[in-house]
């Protein structure tokens, strides 16, 4: 989800199907830290972007590691969540078109209550 100051932050939201509608049972944050985007819109020249890692696409960033999953093996039925957001930082160097102290994207999982 994004803040209202623009960081954003990685929830995960309970439903319950009742007669094949999904209504919404409760959100829990899996994250108690929120983040910036990491710079990867970087202006080049007047018509070219990169983003500050170059061997990925301009403007992609974060919500592509987002899953949830159950063993079908645990006797409790517990669920996984995994997800990456940027709350670590890492610095670029000074000759970089991104220089600075940016977000630095990450690997996260934890257990979902599911009640």
């Amino acid at each position: 989800m994004q803040q209202a100051n623009g960081q954003l932050r990685t929830d995960v939201a309970t439903l319950q199907i009742d007669d094949g509608r999904a209504r919404l049972k409760k959100t829990q944050p899996l994250s108690s830290t929120a983040f910036d985007l990491t710079p990867s819109n970087v202006l080049r020249t007047a018509t070219l972007t990169t983003n500050f890692d170059r061997t990925i696409v301009s403007c992609y960033d974060i919500g592509e590691y987002q899953t949830l999953a159950r063993s079908q093996g645990d006797d409790d039925g517990a669920i996984t969540a995994a997800w990456g957001d940027n709350r670590q930082t890492w610095t670029s160097p000074p000759d970089s078109p991104a220089a600075g102290t940016h977000a630095q994207p990450d690997v996260f999982t934890a257990g979902v209550d599911d009640d």
